[in-house]
């Protein structure tokens, strides 16, 4: 489908109507006055799909590769008027979840401003949580037939509030598919429902495992064998949380598994940093993963790993810790080729035990080269202890 402005009609009478905001103007009832998708807070996710931050909505992230973010070069809307659209007819989105044993409502919002009539786009929407089997959530969404014109909000509540809300402990994957046309998505919510109901008859149950999450830089969402990295498989989200300039990369070698097939890379003389949300204060341990895809040699590559929390750092006292990270250098000068056993061998860095990073809402990974441009494989975070 070709995206231009030429593809929304205008009418020759009369101008055309405004989006209409409805949900989009402010933060429902159910969104406290705290940071933006803040863990603790009852909006876990208030993602602006295909646009940038903007008032209480969050940047687009968490998509899956291959899709596109696409809104008509005049758009006014900054919700409204933005989309992310899948050429290949799926678009998903996987939402690592910050706290066990809770349970959610996902609501995802749609503006049709491509098409202008009904027929042209219909769309099934599933939902999954922790890789379990998806549950078809809706059937045959077709926007403009609903609501009549383009630009009109058009939301769905999964589960329906009569329902229980999804029990979750890791990960909700919403996905659209597109039984005509391409599926899209204009924005999407998750709210925390409270804590996920007990299971009739249920007897005590094993200790939680720790809470975790894991990035696979540069690519896709992974779990099962896709996501073994050396160091055994977990889940990892697509990748997400870099706030520096930099690019995503990858190679097709077979010889690697898929984690370990894509890269983040920043420009050279430019640091790399990733800063991943973490849901209580505690400590927690870094594990970096990187292989080198691009340099063929040693020596064209030197990287330095640096880690810290908002609870390593000073806030000017009497604050509540939310201070800027004070970071610690973890390793310098690593030649990542000369240092793999093979070039199918991961180099990890990893924060060692009793030298955990100290956090409470924040931790900051920065990579930086003293030779060539920074680069990560992969990342994974986990709780140690509270603090």
């Amino acid at each position: 489908m070709k995206r231009t402005a030429k593809s929304v009609a205008k009418p020759t009478t009369k101008p055309a109507a405004k989006p209409t905001l409805g949900p989009f103007m402010t933060p429902t009832a159910q969104s406290p006055a705290k940071p933006r998708g803040s863990p603790g807070s009852a909006l876990v996710y208030f993602i602006n799909c295909g646009g940038g931050a903007t008032g209480a909505w969050a940047a687009d992230q968490y998509y899956s590769v291959g899709s596109l973010a696409w809104g008509p070069p005049t758009a006014s809307k900054p919700v409204v008027n933005r989309q992310r659209y899948a050429p290949s007819g799926k678009l998903s989105y996987t939402l690592p979840l910050h706290e066990k044993g809770r349970a959610y409502r996902i609501k995802v919002y749609w503006a049709e401003l491509h098409f202008n009539a009904p027929g042209k786009r219909v769309m099934d929407v599933a939902v999954a949580a922790d890789g379990r089997a998806a549950t078809a959530a809706f059937s045959g969404i077709d926007v403009l037939k609903s609501v009549g014109r383009q630009g009109r909000v058009l939301s769905r509540t999964y589960p329906p509030p009569s329902s229980p809300p999804l029990a979750a402990d890791d990960t909700i994957v919403v996905s659209v598919a597109g039984v005509r046309g391409e599926p899209f998505l204009t924005a999407l919510q998750v709210v925390d429902g409270g804590p996920a109901p007990a299971l009739p008859n249920a007897g005590a149950s094993a200790a939680a495992a720790p809470w975790s999450t894991a990035f696979n830089c540069g690519g896709g969402a992974l779990t099962g064998d896709g996501a073994v990295d050396g160091d055994g498989g977990v889940a990892y989200a697509p990748d997400g949380a870099w706030s520096t300039p930099s690019s995503a990369w990858g190679s097709p070698r077979a010889d690697l598994p898929p984690v370990l097939r894509s890269q983040r890379y920043a420009p050279v003389g430019v640091p790399l940093t990733y800063t991943l949300r973490v849901p209580r204060a505690g400590r927690y341990a870094l594990r970096a993963a990187f292989v080198e895809l691009y340099h063929t040699a040693p020596a064209q590559r030197l990287l330095s790993v640096h880690v810290g929390g908002d609870g390593d750092g000073d806030d000017g006292g009497g604050g509540d810790g939310d201070g800027e990270a004070r970071l610690t250098r973890l390793a310098r000068g690593i030649d990542v080729w000369a240092a793999a056993v093979n070039a199918s061998t991961p180099v990890v860095i990893a924060t060692r035990t009793g030298g955990e990073v100290t956090a409470s809402h924040t931790v900051v990974v920065r990579v930086t080269a003293s030779r060539g441009g920074a680069m990560v494989s992969s990342l994974r975070l986990t709780r140690v202890k509270p603090e």
